[in-house]
């Protein structure tokens, strides 16, 4: 008969040491990061007021002494405001393609808002994100992060009826 198997008794208590350390440490980094979230949250009601004020469809000119930030990013489509410990990120009612503000679409920044309020709710059990609140339909403030730059498009080139569809060449 074989030999009984003493490794698998000491790979198991291996791996539930291992297991109580990796829960030490998600609870340590939950702890920062709660504390983050914490302190990010005293920015909502400024950047709420300063939105609510000055808000226009078109773009932003929020009071950046008002919010301690450092500058402001205009994108095609967001206005970006870096603070302290938080950005505030403004959709607005631009429209753009091809590198160029085409038109104003109205509601637009309220529902990209709105979207993305939406997802970040349904994946917090999920993975942990920036988001620290949406004072504003237009707006929200998220803590400031390391960004892992990686991007994926997807586009829906496998079908369709055309030549630029990859199914017609199946």
């Amino acid at each position: 008969s074989p030999p009984p198997n003493i490794t698998s008794s000491h790979s198991t208590k291996h791996r539930s040491s291992r297991a109580a350390d990796l829960s030490m440490e998600l609870q340590s980094a939950s702890a920062v990061v709660q504390a983050a979230v914490d302190r990010s949250r005293a920015y909502v009601p400024l950047a709420q007021k300063a939105i609510e004020a000055e808000l226009q469809v078109a773009g932003t000119d929020l009071p950046e002494a008002a919010l301690k930030c450092d500058g402001k990013y205009v994108g095609k489509v967001r206005d970006v405001y870096r603070c302290e410990d938080v950005v505030v990120m403004v959709s607005t009612d631009r429209q753009s393609a091809f590198d160029r503000q085409l038109t104003r679409v109205p509601f637009k920044g309220q529902v990209l808002t709105g979207t993305s309020q939406w997802w970040f709710e349904q994946t917090t059990d999920i993975v942990p994100n920036d988001c620290v609140g949406f004072p504003h339909p237009n707006a929200k403030v998220g803590m400031k992060c390391t960004v892992f730059p990686v991007e994926f498009v997807m586009r829906g080139y496998i079908t369709g009826s055309t030549n630029t569809s990859m199914w017609t060449h199946y």
